[in-house]
């Protein structure tokens, strides 16, 4: 994700204030029409938020696609089965008809006409609701899911989308929500505090991990669901909430007062190795991770005894999450002091750029490792083949998963998401990563050898294949390493055995690097 999408959603903001704001001017000037117009109808809706979708469609995704082929894809998704209700095209009308018989007509939209399509697709499903059994009585975010999704059929496998809830949740995640700072599970009668968010509410209250919530604002909580405690917990930032909980060392239960926050849920977790040596478990990237990996590590310098020899990014599992805006291009910065990162390119012009590492080595240099596996994805392939490509780190584990395009999301009016692919990544050595991914020098899947050994086969590869440029590489010589290296899931103990060795001994540790890139991503015209 990039920052054009949110430079777009506060455009749409600002022109759906201008609309707030003509509309007064024409009520208080006394302009007759405006303050009986009647309330949006479904239809309206539908049609205004479909106008949408496919303005972002024409706009963004990665691949042109005709407007009328999406249309009747999601129009047939309404359709039911046999013959109840389907739709016909020809040069000048839009037909829908119900077991052959004419239910509507309408002029044919111009193939790139957002607003006429959005129309169409209002009109064919006002007819479908009435002849489709069940229809007429779906909700109405069901009815725009049902089409919208039809019509993601045709696209990548990574462009979704999200109805009012799941996006909201999905926000949440990446950009914060007011709340108190815990994590709870319900394996007990009452829901068990299971994480206690450093430096949040709940933290600085006193709040422990194993208190069990007894009571939100007065309310029981012995049988509710999880999402509703969740929804008692959440609401405005600075907003006050009483939460009592029962505790295994007090008598009665315990009652405070918190103060909400905004929450942004961590992704980074630290655990001492060995002799100097800090694995930092990175989750999943969201708006706080590179600044919360920046703590950790300063942290870790100022207080690791003897010194800090080593660092472990363990990046497997890790699905990606934002690209920039403190995401992993962000994270990787901060061990680079100079030099390319990734580059992005896409049919929309906002989707070609060039990030480069703009800070410094906060690390100074301290030897650096990555583990991967299979689950490694997007952000977390673009911090690992930069560090990889750069010269500045070792990597280690399986080939990754191999998702090298970048989504963009779009907020909805109807507070949905679209997300839609629209640029693809370009590591510094200027390969493409989609469908390739990284391949570790210290490759752990598909072999029984001992890290001597791991270690010997990634100083001296016996295929000259796996030293030759990556950008060099057909797809066929690509499919070759990624078999030398499969990708698997989970976490391989040897992982991290690896990683402590080549890290404990810097003479290795220098011959385990490669050159940085010479081959660099650039967009077209630089």
């Amino acid at each position: 994700m990039v920052a054009a999408g949110q430079d777009r959603r506060l455009g749409r903001r600002r022109a759906q204030c201008a609309l707030a704001a003509a509309t007064v001017l024409l009520l208080a000037t006394g302009q007759p029409g405006r303050a009986d117009s009647p309330a949006p109808t479904p239809e309206s809706k539908r049609a205004a938020l479909f106008s949408e979708v496919f303005g972002d469609i024409q706009g963004y995704y990665i691949d042109p696609l005709p407007l009328p082929m999406l249309a009747e894809a999601g129009l047939d998704a309404l359709g039911g089965s046999g013959d109840v209700f389907r739709v016909e095209y020809n040069d000048h009308i839009v037909a829908f008809r119900h077991h052959g018989d004419l239910l509507g007509q309408a002029a044919r939209p111009a193939d790139d006409d957002t607003d006429g399509w959005g129309t169409i697709m209002a009109a064919g499903a006002a007819e479908a609701k009435t002849v489709t059994p069940g229809l007429g009585d779906s909700d109405e975010d069901d009815i725009d899911e049902t089409m919208i999704s039809a019509m993601l059929k045709h696209f990548d496998r990574f462009s979704r989308y999200s109805g009012p809830q799941p996006a909201q949740a999905q926000r949440d995640n990446r950009d914060g929500f007011g709340g108190v700072g815990i994590g709870i599970d319900q394996t007990d009668p009452l829901p068990r505090v299971t994480d206690v968010f450093p430096g949040s509410p709940a933290a600085d209250a006193g709040l422990r991990v194993d208190d069990h919530l007894v009571a939100v604002d007065g309310k029981l909580l012995q049988g509710l669901p999880r999402d509703a405690i969740i929804d008692l917990l959440r609401g405005p930032i600075a907003s006050t909430v009483n939460v009592a909980v029962r505790r295994d060392t007090a008598a009665i239960p315990l009652t405070f007062q918190l103060t909400r926050a905004l929450i942004v849920p961590p992704t980074v977790h630290r655990h001492l190795v060995e002799r100097g040596i800090v694995s930092f478990k990175i989750s999943e990237f969201n708006a706080e991770t590179s600044t919360s990996l920046d703590s950790a590590l300063l942290e870790s310098k100022r207080n690791i005894p003897g010194g800090l020899r080593g660092i472990i990014l363990d990046l497997r599992g890790n699905p990606g999450g934002l690209l920039a805006k403190g995401g992993g291009v962000d994270a990787a910065s901060l061990f680079l002091d100079r030099g390319d990162i990734v580059s992005t390119r896409g049919r929309n012009p906002g989707s070609i750029q060039h990030f480069v590492a703009d800070n410094h080595d906060v690390t100074e240099g301290i030897p650096l490792a990555i583990l991967v596996n299979g689950g490694s994805a997007s952000a977390a392939e673009v911090l690992t083949a930069a560090l990889q490509d750069q010269g500045r780190a070792v990597v280690i584990g399986s080939a990754s998963y191999g998702k090298g395009t970048v989504q963009e999301v779009n907020d909805l009016r109807n507070g949905a998401e679209l997300t839609l692919t629209w640029a693809r990544l370009y590591p510094p050595d200027g390969y493409l990563l989609h469908g390739h991914g990284v391949i570790p020098q210290f490759c752990t899947s598909g072999t029984a050898q001992g890290v001597e050994a791991v270690v010997a086969q990634g100083l001296h590869p016996r295929d000259p294949l796996q030293e030759l440029p990556r950008a060099s590489l057909d797809d066929r010589q690509w499919a070759r390493l990624r078999e030398h290296c499969p990708p698997v899931m989970g976490d391989n103990a040897r992982d991290l055995e690896v990683a402590t060795r080549i890290l404990l001994d810097p003479k290795l540790y220098r011959s385990a690097l490669r050159p940085p890139s010479t081959t660099i991503a650039r967009r077209p015209g630089d």
